[in-house]
């Protein structure tokens, strides 16, 4: 994978088993075994064929299920329909979590939640959102 390096700057990230991937237009934190933090870049545009590769990649590393959290702290485009396709196709993901931060952010994820068929939840921190996606009972 590209750039794997020990991570513990985030302090929702305190205690826990972490590996950072750095992707050009992402950062990707695997957390636990079982969640997937994603700090896309500011600026980029994500499209389906980037989730594609970059699910490909974790799911090498991944030994089981997983949930996504997307982190919304910066200002970037996302191909909506194209993104939630690959995501709806990855069997072994389960949970998807936003993060948003701002008004229109909250209203772009509830269209997500339409387009998205795996369990999504909308949260207002990252705490709440990995808290959330890490349990497996359905929750």
């Amino acid at each position: 994978m590209n750039g794997l390096v020990q991570e513990s700057f985030r302090p929702y990230l305190a205690g826990r088993q972490c590996v950072l991937i750095e992707q050009p237009q992402a950062l990707i934190h695997l957390i636990d075994g079982h969640l997937v933090l994603v700090e896309n870049k500011h600026g980029v545009t994500i499209t389906g064929a980037m989730i594609r590769q970059t699910c490909n990649l974790l799911e090498q590393e991944l030994s089981g299920d997983y949930s996504f959290v997307i982190d919304r702290k910066q200002d970037y485009a996302m191909a909506l329909v194209e993104a939630y396709d690959e995501l709806n196709a990855r069997v072994r993901l389960k949970k998807v979590a936003v993060v948003a931060y701002r008004k229109l952010t909250e209203t772009i994820a509830g269209i997500e939640r339409k387009l998205c068929h795996k369990e999504f939840s909308v949260f207002s921190d990252v705490e709440a959102a990995l808290a959330w996606a890490a349990c497996r009972d359905g929750r």
